[in-house]
């Protein structure tokens, strides 16, 4: 006989209602810069390891985790990376996501720390042990987790590793779900931990790469996904897109008829970048709070970004999504970024 799916901390009704009337709206903020390395956000780990020649920027040819463990050396990198994740994020951190009055976190992974990096990828570092200990911190706190699979620069077009991006979603159900056994930070009993309430298995695919195409990649990850147990009861499916891709996926029902989950705890993250300028505007872009941000000296600066703040929360609130997560909780001082 099948036990029932339990009842997570932050859901109310049966566990037999359809889940998006068991639980509140997620409003939540990226854990970025932890488990996965962003020069923008660890700016003081890549001043202290600068390439010979080059900016520090992300991007374009510039620096990243990637070219960060590169020059160090495999057992430099590790010793390094491992110090870092070791005080980056801690459950201090979880508490005061809670005391923000936030009720979600959003866990970037990369691949390359659940399997084992590709041939020729200089990644290092196996982050299981922290994903463990972030699942039972979140519930400790009260607080959901997301995780976001990150593409580690394998989700273009003309290098797009499906295989190996299905192995390290397969990885996480596997751990997490309830064919896995207990695990640490899980829920007992064989089921998926109780914080864990998503897993996107893609991050911004290359616009590039056909719909068609995509959607033959999320019906393959989505079997592997509920194979290892996690359930849609449970844990939501989340598909992940440049902007122009998810509306192009979302128009028409495009997902449901081709994966065949309308209803099955699927969700679209959309990522409306506003930083760059141009991109997507959605009812929430907030378009006169980022003319404000542009035209703002100095002294203004903290007021427009709060004005800029305040319209998109109010603005997705209104329009109802699911759930919304900030860039990001924390930046190196020595980063200079205003987002």
């Amino acid at each position: 006989m099948v036990s029932p799916p339990p009842t997570l901390f932050w859901q109310t009704g049966s566990p037999s209602d359809p889940w998006w009337t068991r639980r509140p709206k997620l409003r939540g903020v990226n854990l970025g810069g932890w488990l996965v390395f962003e020069p923008w956000i660890n700016a003081a780990l890549f001043h202290a390891h600068p390439p010979p020649r080059g900016t520090l920027r992300d991007g374009g040819g510039g620096d990243s985790e990637a070219a960060l463990c590169a020059r160090l050396g495999a057992t430099a990198a590790a010793t390094v990376l491992t110090a870092h994740r070791r005080s980056y994020v801690t459950a201090a951190d979880f508490t005061a996501v809670a005391a923000a009055r936030l009720n979600a976190v959003r866990l970037p992974v990369g691949y390359w720390g659940v399997v084992r990096p590709r041939r020729g990828d200089p990644y290092v570092g196996n982050v299981r042990a922290h994903l463990d200990n972030a699942l039972g911190w979140a519930a400790a706190a009260r607080v959901g987790a997301h995780m976001g699979h990150a593409r580690g620069g394998r989700w273009h077009v003309d290098d797009w590793d499906v295989d190996g991006a299905l192995d390290a979603v397969a990885a996480l159900a596997g751990r997490y779900g309830s064919a896995a056994g207990g695990c640490g930070g899980g829920g007992g009993g064989g089921e998926a931990p109780p914080a864990l309430l998503g897993l996107s298995v893609a991050n911004e695919p290359d616009e590039r790469i056909p719909p068609d195409v995509l959607l033959a990649f999320y019906r393959r990850v989505y079997a592997a996904v509920r194979a290892g147990g996690l359930r849609v009861e449970t844990v939501a499916f989340v598909v992940d897109g440049n902007p122009s891709l998810a509306d192009r996926l979302v128009a028409g029902g495009a997902v449901d008829r081709a994966t065949r989950l309308r209803g099955d705890h699927l969700l679209v993250d959309v990522h409306p970048y506003q930083c760059f300028g141009g991109g997507l505007r959605l009812p929430w872009a907030g378009a006169g709070a980022a003319a404000e941000l542009a035209a703002a000296g100095p002294a203004a600066t903290g007021r427009a970004l709060r004005a800029f703040g305040r319209a998109q929360v109010v603005g997705m609130d209104a329009a109802g999504v699911e759930a919304r997560f900030f860039w990001t909780w924390k930046v190196d001082a020595a980063a200079g970024e205003p987002w």
